[in-house]
């Protein structure tokens, strides 16, 4: 049998679902003969031609929409990454599976493709705009392109590189898995880095980037991790560094886990220049994540600082970060924490332009014996008193659901959950199914405590004794 893809444009993306196209029909039944051929659009007259590609308006959104008749028809989508998630929904009909990252997790049968066995009728609109992972614990390229590769074969749409440069996950790997080869460098992981950027922007994936660390470029340097910086910590950075204790101090030794004194005008407009310095110069990252500090006690206790909310602060930075970028003309993406102190809602400052910023909710303290809707069946648990470097984080879903719920009455734009099931809580269930049970019946449920999505902070190669949880998240 002859098939005929009609790949419509030039766009890098589509070109790259058409090929994954044919070679998984190839790979089902080696004695097709699959041609390709290139239109301008999608022509209903053309006979025996199977359209893979866009000739609609483009949408934000994914959207999936599949007519296959005889072996000819078309394969759609919103926008360009969503005619490749068809095409992997299309093989998915087809009989072909992807348990888990990388080649031996794939499943393809082996069998003839008659007309018939090749029609199918269908389409489909993902419950969520969100559906991505971070990077995280201990990687190498492989890993890393293996999860790459594999989102969009299950529907996802995103990947976070966090730091400016993630040595810190590659070098794990490095540090406890050492060759002969010389020991990897952060000019190594900004090469891998680039290449995976590649893999991201071909497959149309959303791609996140940095988080924490936005006080190494105050000094002129990226980000890596929990590393010393390079340059030296003058007095005058340290003065504008948070008073804690009486001392104005690098938290812990710390320059991740350190706040600033957020009243110092010139502090904030040094590290918010950073950010859109980083944003003019990555026009490849659809978000960029601007967090503040990994630790939490420690906010600035000066006679400025120490009767305004932390996310007071942060509120009105994110709103002086959007009259700086939209004074550039960026339309860059701008994702804010809800983590630690930022937790807790602000009172008097609001987001003025809430087309520019993405909310991200981290419970990290959570519990993972219950669900977000097992928490929505009682009672709802009245959020905890904030005070100043002394708070308790909240350890159940419902203590974190109250706080998310006062910060959803002043932000009522776009948002996502980052949360943490694969990161730690799986190491406590050895066989993956409690909590690839909590983590789908949190993703059914995002709907219900207002929430568009999930982008997983999670372990990159989790597959032991099998990749059930997050094959789960993403079904």
């Amino acid at each position: 049998m002859r098939i005929l893809i009609g790949k419509i444009g030039t766009a890098p993306t589509v070109a790259y679902a058409a090929r994954e196209l044919a070679v998984y029909l190839r790979r089902i039944d080696p004695t097709l003969t699959v041609e390709e051929v290139c239109y301008d659009t999608y022509d209903a007259a053309a006979d025996g031609v199977l359209f893979v590609g866009r000739w609609q308006a483009e949408c934000k959104d994914d959207r999936v929409e599949i007519s296959v008749s005889g072996g000819c028809g078309y394969i759609t989508g919103a926008n360009d990454r969503s005619v490749l998630l068809a095409v992997y929904q299309y093989l998915t009909r087809l009989g072909c599976r992807w348990m888990r990252p990388g080649a031996t997790g794939e499943f393809i049968p082996q069998k003839q493709l008659s007309a018939e066995a090749l029609a199918c009728h269908y389409s489909h609109t993902p419950s969520y705009r969100h559906r991505g992972i971070t990077i995280e614990g201990s990687c190498t390229f492989d890993a890393v392109y293996d999860m790459i590769n594999w989102l969009p074969r299950v529907g996802m749409n995103e990947y976070f590189i966090q730091m400016h440069v993630p040595f810190i996950f590659f070098n794990r790997y490095d540090e406890t898995h050492p060759t002969a080869t010389p020991a990897l460098t952060p000019d190594d992981t900004a090469r891998i880095c680039a290449r995976l950027e590649e893999e991201i922007k071909i497959r149309g994936l959303s791609y996140h980037k940095v988080g924490h660390g936005w006080l190494y470029p105050m000094l002129g340097e990226p980000c890596y991790g929990r590393y010393d910086p390079k340059h030296e910590i003058t007095e005058e950075f340290l003065s504008m560094v948070a008073l804690v204790n009486g001392k104005r101090e690098i938290w812990g030794g710390q320059l991740v886990d350190t706040n600033l004194c957020y009243a110092n005008d010139e502090a904030r407009h040094k590290m918010l220049s950073c950010i859109v310095d980083y944003c003019e110069k990555t026009p490849a990252a659809d978000y960029i994540h601007f967090w503040l500090s990994d630790a939490r006690n420690n906010q600035c206790e000066c006679e400025k600082c120490r009767d305004v909310l932390p996310t007071d602060q942060y509120v009105l930075m994110l709103n002086e970060l959007d009259e700086m970028l939209t004074a550039k003309g960026l339309d860059t993406k701008i994702v804010f924490l809800l983590y630690n102190e930022l937790l807790w809602a602000p009172v008097q400052e609001r987001i003025r332009n809430q087309d520019r910023f993405v909310m991200m909710f981290a419970p990290i303290t959570r519990s993972y014996k219950e669900t977000y809707c097992g928490s929505m069946t009682g009672k709802q648990e009245p959020p905890m008193l904030y005070v100043r470097n002394q708070i308790h984080m909240p350890r159940t879903v419902d203590g974190n659901l109250a706080l998310l719920r006062r910060w959803q009455e002043r932000f009522q734009g776009d948002s996502f959950v980052f949360d943490y099931h694969n990161m730690w809580a799986h190491a406590l269930d050895a066989g993956g199914y409690r909590i690839a049970r909590v983590l789908h019946d949190d993703m059914k449920n995002l709907d219900q405590i207002g929430i568009d999505g999930m982008v997983s902070c999670q372990l990159q190669r989790i597959a032991s004794p099998t990749c059930l949880p997050t094959y789960g998240m993403a079904m």
